[in-house]
């Protein structure tokens, strides 16, 4: 088996000069965006996983009420688990003879449930808390199970089973819950099924390095998503992170996994206000790291277009990351707790008369007529999940009150707490088997019960790492030294005659920004071909071939790259509209027919595109019948998305009316399994050929590269490569552009014949 140990050559696109400098290992003033790791070529990478050390932990129960109370629910929960969720709801002892389950498919309902159970089961065990008295199985027949389900979902994570879960909106998360329950009897696991769950881990906290992270308003206060906060995304995607750094702390990537990690952590629970502070929190200065924000002014979550509590309550996926550097006895980077009291605070203190007058006086967090704490929930907006979750207030009560971050409360997170305890038990008793939810109860969530379980899980985990004293803050910067050891050169290698380009560069992977002093030098073997001046910039002159090199010094460090280029004629020119008036105009050259509604459009920042919109296809064909070879680069933006729309390039298209389905086509957009992301589709009746990578859908600019060489065809996604496939049919056509339904911009297209 080979273990996937990606190194990450294209982190940040770094230009020469930059601000802030660590010397000797101290930070010298807050840093910002533009700051440093300390430079060190003696640094050792290791990628493997540092086992959990338990001799410094105690692990006997608690005892203390709350946490003897989430043991209760915990304890019936996992006689639930090992009796009829495993026989009977996901029939798991029909596979008794098989060393890993099979999974139902790679979807949230299909992983997710797993994923929490796993974690429910493992942690029950390794924590001293389950009870075969209760359960009536045995506790070495409950940890083969919990192990069993631990390493057949990573099994089944696509990097290591082709076409595997993984890669998606929601998988972060499911891969923490594979991390955690897996790192918690990591020496037990055999080599081959750690190496499953280290890829796993790997390769969904890489998939965020270069992550652009998603805000529901932006610093000028437009809304970007409306109705749709990115708290509690963000705060997800942090777990991976937080948890491969505490797993793999000298791991190459671990900067990069942390620098996203803090970004990720900070901007879940970001304010407008925070936006614009010049605050330090954990090295960084707010306002240059934050592109906007996720929340309120007043600490309220805006989800499913309501105020909505329940997602205001996921401030705990970003506390929970304490608990994963607890278990690697490190301190706990103070981005974890950001904002943390801030939301709470909002759930006991805030009047919610100015969201709905009628609940003038009132409180998310509802008190007795006495004034005491309440486990009941005001709704101001209504709600769409059902009134009968206690559990999520339940673990950020338990969080709030072992984090002190209800210190400004009227009421204490603890009273809310116990107020809740009673209630949640109450539900449970009305099952003998340990199962939580009934089948009237108002919860609409379809892996409700596992939901359950996870939340109960982490609340205990809580407990216990205040218990053993491990909630330790570290303000500093949580990045570590790296070497300078390591420069890839970015630009295109063929490139035409008579235009301009731009060449970048990335370094290795610990070096997430780099000092001022750090000097970049740019060369070319034939300046009548191609010259390149320092600052990157590319004037291309005339045909033929050329050597464009870079060179990196750092004191007595250098580095260096070179990329052989290929000048061609100018075949097909580039086309970014900036020419052109605004309006229903195109260029006439190349056969640009239209059909639809097409258009130049001006953006707020001055630069023309050509807009796509409307019902149906609406398309322009740009290029001719070609035969030859090709390489179309592009950028587009989705302006809107529709259910089942998207953005398309068609190639090898042999209708020139688009009335049949001639020719093949990337999407970007809903694909043919439902969801979001780019596919390629052979477009004839048998839709055979369909090939499918998940993206993001974020309303920014992205790069696209399609080239296309003999009848292999490679599509490539900000400079990154999402799929390659060898093609069957069509062996020319057309290219064209084209929306379907939704409202689409393009610019800067770009047709080279090879």
């Amino acid at each position: 088996m080979i273990r996937i140990i990606i190194r990450l050559t294209s982190l940040f696109l770094l230009s020469a000069c930059l601000a802030s400098f660590i010397g000797c290992g101290k930070i010298t003033s807050p840093i910002d965006k533009r700051s440093i790791a300390l430079i060190d070529n003696n640094v050792k990478y290791d990628p493997e996983v540092i086992p959990i050390d338990w001799s410094k932990f105690d692990i006997k129960p608690l005892t203390e009420e709350l946490a003897d109370g989430t043991i209760y629910l915990i304890r019936n929960g996992t006689k639930y688990i090992v009796n009829d969720w495993w026989n009977r709801v996901w029939r798991f002892s029909l596979q008794d003879s098989k060393e890993y389950l099979a999974m139902t498919g790679r979807n949230e309902h299909d992983i997710r449930p797993l994923t929490h159970m796993a974690l429910t089961l493992s942690s029950s065990i390794a924590l001293g808390i389950y009870d075969e008295s209760v359960t009536g199985v045995s506790k070495e027949n409950a940890k083969n199970m919990a192990m069993k389900l631990t390493k057949s979902v990573a099994k089944a994570h696509y990097s290591n089973t082709e076409g595997g879960w993984g890669n998606a909106w929601q998988s972060a998360l499911w891969a923490f819950d594979v991390a955690l329950a897996g790192w918690l009897f990591w020496e037990e696991f055999s080599e081959k099924d750690r190496e499953y769950i280290q890829n796993c881990v790997v390769t969904e906290a890489n998939r965020f390095i270069e992550y652009t992270v998603p805000y529901y308003r932006d610093k000028s206060g437009k809304i970007r998503f409306p109705g749709d906060s990115k708290a509690e995304e963000n705060a997800w995607n942090s777990n991976i992170l937080s948890i491969a750094c505490a797993m793999m702390p000298n791991h190459e990537n671990y900067n990069a996994w942390m620098y996203k990690n803090v970004e990720l952590m900070l901007s879940a629970f970001a304010r407008p206000s925070d936006a614009d502070s010049s605050k330090t929190v954990s090295g960084f200065v707010l306002k240059y790291l934050l592109e906007g924000s996720n929340v309120n002014e007043d600490g309220t979550v805006i989800n499913h277009n309501i105020v909505h509590p329940d997602y205001q309550a996921t401030v705990a996926l970003n506390l929970l990351n304490g608990i994963s550097f607890a278990l690697a006895n490190t301190k706990i980077p103070e981005a974890v707790v950001f904002n943390g009291a801030v939301i709470y605070e909002t759930f006991v203190n805030l009047d919610l008369k100015d969201i709905n007058n009628s609940m003038a006086g009132q409180y998310i967090y509802k008190r007795k007529n006495d004034g005491s704490a309440s486990h009941e929930i005001n709704y101001p907006n209504g709600t769409d999940w059902g009134t009968d979750r206690q559990i999520c207030f339940f673990l950020v009560d338990v969080f709030a009150d072992a984090l002190n971050l209800d210190k400004n409360c009227k009421i204490k997170a603890k009273d809310f707490a116990l107020a809740r305890l009673p209630v949640m038990k109450a539900m449970q008793d009305r099952n003998d088997n340990g199962q939580y939810y009934t089948a009237s109860d108002s919860d609409k969530y379809k892996s409700r019960e596992e939901w359950v379980m996870w939340h109960a899980t982490l609340s205990y985990m809580a407990l216990w790492v205040k218990e053993n004293n491990l909630f330790v803050f570290d303000k500093e910067l949580p990045l570590k030294p790296a070497p300078l050891n390591e420069v890839k050169l970015e630009i295109p290698h063929v490139l035409q005659s008579g235009t301009t380009s731009k060449a970048t560069y990335s370094l290795n992977p610990g070096l997430v920004i780099l000092p001022d002093d750090l000097k970049i030098a740019y060369s070319s073997s034939d300046k009548d071909i191609v010259s390149i001046t320092n600052t990157g910039t590319v004037y291309v002159k005339k045909e033929g071939k050329v050597t464009i090199s870079i060179t990196v010094t750092y004191k007595d460090i250098v580095v260096s790259d070179s990329v052989e280029i290929e000048v061609v004629k100018d075949k097909k020119p580039i086309y970014d509209f900036e020419d052109l008036p605004l309006g229903n105009t195109l260029p006439l050259d190349f056969r640009w027919n239209n059909v639809g509604n097409a258009e130049v459009v001006q953006e707020d920042n001055g630069n023309k595109a050509l807009r796509l919109s409307g019902a149906g296809y609406n398309y322009i064909f740009i290029g001719d019948d070609f035969e030859e070879d090709f390489t179309v680069t592009f950028r587009l933006k989705m302006e809107s998305h529709q259910q089942k729309g998207g953005a398309h390039l068609l190639f090898r298209e042999d209708d020139l009316l688009f009335t049949g389905r001639n020719g093949y086509q990337f999407c970007i957009g809903d694909t043919m399994n439902g969801e979001y992301g780019l596919e390629l589709r052979k477009r004839d009746t048998s839709l055979s050929d369909n090939k499918y990578a998940a993206c993001e859908l974020d309303y920014e600019w992205h790069d696209f590269e399609i080239s296309m060489v003999g009848n292999k065809v490679t599509l490539k996604m900000d400079g990154e490569e999402a799929m390659t496939h060898t093609l069957t049919g069509f062996d020319k056509g057309c290219i064209a552009i084209a929306s379907y339904l939704d409202t689409v911009l393009f610019d800067d297209i770009l047709i080279t014949l090879h």
